[in-house]
């Protein structure tokens, strides 16, 4: 049963979660299948090749050995695309769960006007870089220096900056991170900011 995300804010969050949990269990499953099922697969391919180098012709290889190694090559075959396919649904999974992290996480600072944009950004991320590592991936950005996160390339394609850009009013992530590079320019004197930078920002419309 789904959880009223009017009764907790969390809901969407947890419920992403729980099917990336779920479909990467699923995931999991299918290596150990596919690596049960490869030793008696490998075995029937395996005398399949050595009797087609021996074989003078395909007519010479026995049939029993060609239809048992074909068999095992065509099983191979479908383990393999089933698990890219549970891979890829996993990854998707994933990327979703990140969104709705941003999307909680933002809504958050949304509602806290306490300081400057630059630094309420860097109070709320630490949190949520902490609720990633413990509860959905164990991706470990909580000892990373924040300047150092803030600068990173590509940080800007990160789901959780997407989704949390787009709840602040922000256009895409990059005109999120380019107004909370200049901030943290200026607050630490790597540069001054335009008297039109002071008043609106630069970037959010």
């Amino acid at each position: 049963m789904k959880l009223s995300s009017s009764i907790n804010p969390r809901a969407p969050f947890a419920e992403a979660v729980a099917r990336y949990l779920l479909l990467k269990r699923r995931v999991k499953v299918a290596f150990q299948r596919r690596d049960r099922d490869g030793k008696a697969n490998l075995a029937a391919i395996s005398r399949l090749f050595d009797a087609q180098r021996k074989a003078p012709t395909p007519e010479h290889i026995p049939g029993e050995v060609a239809v048992a190694g074909q068999r095992a090559l065509d099983d191979v075959q479908r383990l393999n695309d089933h698990l890219d396919a549970m891979r890829s649904e996993a990854h998707r999974s994933l990327m979703i769960a990140l969104g709705t992290l941003g999307e909680y996480f933002g809504k958050l600072m949304a509602a806290d006007n306490h300081g400057r944009l630059v630094v309420r950004f860097e109070r709320f991320f630490k949190k949520a870089a902490l609720e990633r590592f413990l509860y959905v991936d164990g991706v470990n950005l909580v000892k990373s220096r924040f300047q150092d996160m803030l600068f990173m390339p590509g940080i800007e394609d990160m789901e959780m900056l997407k989704a949390w850009s787009k709840v602040l009013g922000y256009k895409s992530s990059r005109l999120f991170l380019r107004d909370l590079r200049v901030e943290y320019e200026a607050i630490h004197g790597l540069r001054e900011m335009s008297e039109r930078e002071v008043l609106n920002g630069v970037s959010r419309f």
